[in-house]
């Protein structure tokens, strides 16, 4: 995949998979096609940042298992990302901030290429904004040790095995509920949920690369 911000740059500019890409992981009670402007008007507002870079000859993406605590997404895997701050002007800041302080590295910004597709998660009350970036340069991660139970570095060419995907009881957090949803299974974990989708449409993008 060399050249990979250009043919990102090129799937994106045919338009973002969204709602088609989201509905492939959603659990069966996730509504995907929503009103994002009236949304945003009374949800908590976050984002979080899909950093792909290179490791040993190839392209990953950074992933992490979040600490236990008392809360909606306790244990879960997730991007990098977190709530907007007061001190966040925009969203892509907040992305920007909250991958420093979990991953423990300053990207510039100037490897972000785009948004990806908004979405919502109705449990915690969270609006979503995913933001993609692409770097050659060497990530030396030092994760924060109270949020960041484990990094995990996932190798695209893993994302795009169709053998990852099942669909398995997994616990919502903060309930103890148990329901029925699509994920993908990756070193022993379940990834489902909001990160599973954002997982989905980065998938879609590297199908749209391959053809």
């Amino acid at each position: 995949m060399d050249n990979l911000t250009e043919q990102f740059n090129h799937a994106i500019n045919q338009g973002l998979p969204g709602v088609e890409a989201h509905l492939a992981m959603a659990p069966m009670s996730r509504i995907v096609n929503q009103d994002f402007e009236e949304i945003k008007k009374t949800a908590k507002l976050s984002a979080v940042l899909v950093v792909l870079f290179q490791q040993n000859g190839e392209w990953h993406t950074l992933l992490m298992e979040r600490n236990t605590y008392n809360g909606h997404h306790s244990g879960q895997i997730s991007f990098p990302g977190g709530r907007k701050e007061t001190i966040d002007s925009t969203l892509k800041e907040t992305a920007i901030r909250e991958f420093a302080e979990e991953m423990g590295v300053q990207l510039d910004s100037k490897f972000i290429i785009s948004e990806l597709t908004q979405l919502y998660i109705p449990p915690s009350n969270f609006y979503v904004q995913p933001y993609l970036a692409v770097t050659t340069e060497k990530l030396n991660v030092i994760p924060e040790e109270k949020e960041v139970k484990k990094v995990l570095s996932m190798p695209l060419d893993v994302l795009l095995d169709d053998a990852l995907v099942a669909n398995d009881k997994v616990k919502v957090s903060g309930s103890g509920l148990m329901i029925s949803a699509p994920l993908y299974r990756f070193e022993g974990y379940k990834i489902w949920g909001a990160t599973a989708m954002i997982l989905s449409e980065l998938k879609f993008l590297l199908k749209r690369i391959n053809q």
